[in-house]
């Protein structure tokens, strides 16, 4: 995608209501990529794009490089080490919405 988002994903959070979609809402985010990079370059778009329509940046990201090799939608996530890593984001990411008063 050349450095960023799916078109497709762009043009879907384009034409969401502005500003009600993202106006002070926690987004977290997971970049995957069968690829050594793991998504880091649209991660970083989706966080300004985010950051632009005032939602609440989570953070701690979490990248998966050649995510081909460690899941697949018959074993599900095989990586101890990510599955360790995907779990602390989202308590931590709980955590962050609780301190912005935000429901879970």
């Amino acid at each position: 995608y050349n450095g960023s988002m799916p078109g497709a994903l762009k043009l879907f959070i384009d034409l969401l209501p502005y500003p009600d979609s993202f106006e002070e809402r926690p987004v977290c985010y997971v970049g995957i990529a069968s690829g050594q990079f793991a998504g880091l370059r649209p991660v970083e778009h989706l966080q300004q794009v985010f950051g632009y329509r005032n939602a609440y940046n989570f953070p701690r990201r979490v990248f998966v490089p050649s995510v081909h090799q460690i899941a697949s939608a018959e074993t599900g996530v095989t990586d101890e080490e990510l599955k360790a890593r995907l779990t602390d984001q989202a308590e931590k990411f709980l955590n962050f919405c609780r301190s912005l008063g935000k429901e879970v």
